[in-house]
């Protein structure tokens, strides 16, 4: 590291401020400032290339996963606005509340009571493919 300029050239009350004296702490400010500017363009450097990145960063991770909560909100909301519809219109035909968990409780013992394999027998589907 180098030493203080104040120890370089120390100034007193008999210090001939002469232009060997003068030239010489210009030269040693000079070649300070000349350090520090190496220092600012590889600091500038460094930071160019990490604003680079970030923007990289910002158009490649976070801006499609952006994109993709913003449709998966706007989903949601038409989910949400869909409900509340169906549930106006089942208040609207003054539908009880047991009336529909009733429902939904046979809706569901009648998808745990049926067999895929059954279901899928009595299908067609396989005289597509035979030709049967």
């Amino acid at each position: 590291m180098s030493r203080p300029l104040t120890e370089l050239f120390p100034v007193g009350p008999e210090t001939r401020l002469d232009p060997d004296f003068l030239n010489g702490l210009i030269r040693e400010i000079q070649s300070r400032v000349a350090e520090l500017q190496v220092l600012k363009e590889g600091l500038d450097a460094a930071i160019g290339q990490a604003q680079e990145i970030a923007l990289v960063r910002v158009n490649e991770i976070i801006g499609p996963a952006q994109s993709e909560l913003n449709d998966r909100l706007n989903e949601a909301q038409t989910a949400l606005s869909s409900a509340s519809t169906l549930l106006s219109e089942l208040e609207s035909e003054q539908f009880e509340i047991s009336q529909i968990d009733g429902l939904s409780d046979a809706l569901s013992d009648k998808a745990s009571d049926t067999d895929l394999d059954e279901v899928a027998a009595e299908l067609p589907l396989n005289s597509l493919w035979t030709g049967a």
